[in-house]
């Protein structure tokens, strides 16, 4: 039987993407976040708003998260790597920020929904602590292999109550449906309508290779400066502020609503959109793109 050309069909699958519209728009991201309780609020307010990879909220520890910054880091002591196999740091709005420090924590940041009802392992308190564990049970089991690494870090993660990529995927499914979207809507479709939102704010290409975690090449060399990291937060606010108010209204609301901020969390100027170039506040007009 003659199958067809992988990497035709490759090709059109990528000619689909750049030449169709998003299959979650700003409206409908909006309405994402009405939707979602406190648990959800947490797991896709990075996807929404810096485009992450689901894979990598899974890795992320509580030192990753830095005051207007989170960082994407590899791993290699626990054979993790995001896909562009670089970390990099990519700058938050306080607002989501607030949102992912409501439960400090120095182990992993993004934890299943009965992690809180759970009592969890005190290697899971940390980073350096889950790493000692890790090393010491693949001593003892005499784990050589990579597969046989993976699965004894994967059975750490699951009595951490860690993520899964299959998990973030369910939750999402959850509120899709619930929402009575398409099932062409996945949670890989916030990346794309981030990328799409930063095409539309006119952010140059090398900034939005850094925004988007795009392997980096000679062009994004130096972004990695005090002054290139200051451009890179003021393209960041400024594509944020002019295309997607719907949505920041929607996630302000939606948080305080959860209790994750309140009143006394950030000032009115702070809470939303600090940061050199940016104006403080919303667009008056509360539009955005269709």
């Amino acid at each position: 039987m003659f199958e067809q050309n992988p990497f035709m069909r490759r090709v059109s699958r990528r000619q689909d993407t750049i030449l169709s519209d998003p299959d979650i728009t700003v409206p409908m991201a909006a309405q994402f976040v009405r939707a979602c309780d406190a648990h959800q609020l947490r797991l896709f307010a990075p996807l929404i708003f810096n485009g992450l990879r689901i894979s990598e909220i899974v890795f992320v520890f509580g030192d990753q998260l830095r005051p207007g910054w989170l960082e994407i880091r590899r791993h290699p002591e626990l054979l993790y790597a995001p896909k562009s196999h670089v970390g990099r740091e990519t700058p938050i709005l306080p607002v989501v920020e607030h949102v992912l420090r409501h439960r400090p924590t120095d182990g992993l940041v993004f934890l299943r929904r009965d992690a809180e009802a759970s009592e969890l392992p005190h290697w899971s308190r940390s980073k350096a602590m889950f790493v000692e564990e890790f090393n010491e049970r693949c001593l003892r089991e005499r784990a050589a292999k990579v597969a046989d690494r993976l699965k004894i870090r994967d059975a750490m993660m699951r009595t951490a109550r860690g993520l899964t990529t299959k998990v973030i995927e369910g939750q999402f499914r959850t509120i899709r449906r619930r929402l009575g979207w398409l099932s062409s809507a996945t949670p890989h479709s916030f990346r794309h309508l981030f990328a799409t939102v930063l095409e539309d704010a006119n952010v140059p290409a090398t900034y939005r290779k850094l925004l988007l975690g795009h392997a980096p090449d000679r062009s994004v060399t130096s972004i990695y400066t005090h002054a290139g990291r200051k451009r890179l937060r003021e393209f960041y606010l400024q594509a944020i502020e002019q295309e997607m108010p719907m949505v920041l209204n929607a996630i302000e609301s939606k948080a305080r609503e959860c209790g994750l901020i309140d009143d006394t969390s950030a000032t009115e100027d702070e809470r939303i959109l600090p940061g050199p170039g940016s104006s403080g506040g919303r667009n008056s007009s509360g539009g955005t793109r269709s």
